[in-house]
């Protein structure tokens, strides 16, 4: 399966407020979250905008898709087959904007995204089979999956539903995952010494995997926190690996949605 792609940091900070949910005890409600400036003046009012804030922005980077898919040196079947999964998502995602402005229930709008989120799945299979479209949209790509996960956010404020607090849960996880390896084989590629920084990624990736096996086995609440925390822990180890890198050779800079490395003096970053 693919896992749409972001930056380690932002999905850390999605995943706090999942687990916070998942881990609250029965019967009470989940640590408060930070307070925001609403615009509404209900919280359903606040909620919709926050959703239609990242359909909107879903909609503009598929749009750019779009653009830098018909601008690609691709074979015609190639760019036709690309652009029904483009139109798909783009579709998908108007239609979940338009559930969320005429107030439909919350069941209706889940069972919309996870149709945007299956169009999505397919877009990037579509692309990722063809090198020189995966080349066109990497930066497109990444931002629209950065929206992607921001949405998904939006829409479960609030949810508590077991089933698919876990599915959110395995979500950000996988996506986590595949982004650490991602940095860990850009990392040994450019920096084949620098062990220590390849220990402190190896070790954060083994932390996401258990979390993972935890919410799959359907863990205690406090298993689940305590592996998230442990996640939190070794995150700053490797921050403070990538840290000491700067002014280096290596640069590591986060793009929306991917990790980007910039080596060498030919390179701007």
């Amino acid at each position: 399966m693919t896992h749409p792609r972001f930056g380690i940091g932002v999905g850390l900070a999605l995943l706090f407020g999942a687990v916070s949910t998942a881990s609250a005890q029965p019967g009470k409600a989940p640590p408060a979250a930070v307070p925001f400036k609403q615009f509404g003046s209900t919280p359903e009012q606040f909620w919709q905008s926050s959703v239609l804030r990242w359909t909107g922005q879903l909609s503009l980077d598929l749009e750019t898709i779009k653009g830098e898919i018909a601008n690609a040196k691709l074979a015609p079947v190639v760019r036709a087959g690309i652009n029904t999964q483009v139109e798909n998502a783009i579709l998908q995602t108007l239609e979940l904007d338009q559930l969320v402005r005429k107030g439909v229930p919350r069941d209706k709008v889940f069972a919309a995204f996870a149709d945007v989120e299956k169009s999505l799945n397919a877009l990037a299979a579509a692309t990722n089979q063809n090198p020189i479209a995966k080349q066109a949209t990497a930066a497109s790509l990444a931002r629209a999956d950065s929206a992607y996960h921001q949405l998904s956010a939006a829409i479960g404020a609030g949810d508590t539903s077991p089933d698919r607090t876990k599915r959110r849960l395995l979500r950000l996880t996988d996506s986590i995952d595949d982004n650490t390896e991602e940095l860990r084989t850009i990392s040994a590629d450019a920096l084949p010494n620098e062990r220590q920084l390849d220990r402190a990624l190896g070790q954060y990736a083994r932390d996401v995997r258990v979390l993972a096996r935890r919410v799959r086995d359907d863990a205690d609440a406090n298993q689940i926190k305590q592996a998230y925390l442990a996640m939190g822990e070794h995150w700053g180890e490797v921050l403070g690996q990538l840290g000491r890198l700067r002014g280096g050779r290596l640069l590591f800079r986060r793009s929306p949605g991917a990790w980007t490395t910039c080596t060498g003096a030919s390179v701007v970053c």
